[in-house]
């Protein structure tokens, strides 16, 4: 099993009107980072740790985060039976594209998410870019608790989360996400500790 890490040269953006008026432009970041650390190392917010900052830090959590990154794989690695598009982790609501199309989604933080791009990159030029883009979903959009439904109300609801994936206020699902940072209510919208990787299965 060959590995590329892809730990450099992304981008994260804030998507949408925000509480700190940070304008939808790239912001220069790395993997693993968090969307606060980021904005906080950048200058970007106030420190949300310090007096009453946190009140409005909390609002940014409003707002939906698209993580982006290229990458180019090559002749050789191409030759491989399978390749991979790796993640040790993402937190936590999250759509994962592949120039520009949709390859997985992501609803917990605790396990890893490997997305197969082999039939996505086949017969490309060995020098194709393909841009890697990972959207953070804002978990305000999500409640955590499902009532109990019978086999017909289940299909409906699978059928409307289908057609309408972020819509789902009503439907209430689980998400699997971390306890809030100590000592603040801040949560941190993060691509987690570890590294997001190319595998290629010979």
């Amino acid at each position: 099993m060959h590995t590329i890490c892809l730990k450099d040269n992304w981008t994260l953006t804030v998507l949408g009107k925000n509480v700190y008026h940070i304008p939808e432009t790239p912001i220069e970041t790395k993997v693993p980072s968090t969307v606060y650390g980021t904005l906080l190392e950048k200058g970007l917010i106030p420190d949300p740790f310090y007096r009453d900052n946190e009140l409005d830090a909390l609002k940014l959590m409003e707002n939906d985060f698209a993580y982006e990154t290229t990458i180019v794989i090559s002749e050789e690695d191409r030759k491989a039976d399978r390749l991979f598009l790796h993640f040790d982790g993402i937190d936590t609501i999250a759509d994962v594209y592949l120039n520009g199309e949709k390859i997985g989604s992501a609803d917990n933080m605790n396990r890893v998410w490997e997305y197969d791009i082999t039939d996505l990159v086949a017969g490309d030029a060995a020098d194709t870019v393909y841009q890697v883009k990972v959207v953070l979903h804002s978990h305000r959009a999500f409640c955590f608790c499902i009532p109990r439904q019978n086999s017909s109300q289940k299909k409906k609801q699978n059928a409307r989360l289908e057609q309408h994936p972020m819509q789902c206020r009503d439907s209430r699902i689980f998400v699997k996400q971390p306890a809030c940072t100590a000592g603040t209510g801040v949560r941190v919208f993060q691509m987690q500790d570890c590294s997001v990787r190319l595998l290629f299965s010979q």
